[in-house]
């Protein structure tokens, strides 16, 4: 459900570079407690959202300078790879495809 809003243009905040900031409720609580999540997303390419970092909003406030500069080389690379490199990636364990769960009872 979160990466199809951010597809639909619901993130919480554009951080540029194609990285935006989702927040994620905690089971049994709102949003605002829960969890911050920074997905790299390209709008015309929809299908695929990749989830890069996430934390707890109890944890920390926010992300760093660097850390943003970090995550948007990663987001670069994932968001501009072919579908080979990513089949290589998902064969050898270094992503992992979560598949959208259809069943709204689980969300």
């Amino acid at each position: 459900m979160a990466a199809r809003e951010v597809a639909e243009g619901k993130a919480e905040a554009n951080l540029g570079q194609n990285l935006f900031k989702k927040r994620i409720p905690r089971p049994g609580m709102g949003k605002s407690s829960g969890f911050r999540t920074i997905v790299a997303f390209k709008s015309n390419n929809s299908s695929k959202i990749f989830f890069l970092y996430g934390f707890a909003k109890n944890d920390r406030s926010n992300i760093s300078h660097i850390e943003l500069d970090g995550l948007a080389l990663v987001a670069r690379a994932y968001l501009g790879a072919t579908e080979k490199v990513l089949a290589s990636l998902l064969g050898n364990g270094e992503l992992i495809e979560i598949e959208e769960n259809t069943d709204e009872r689980h969300t």
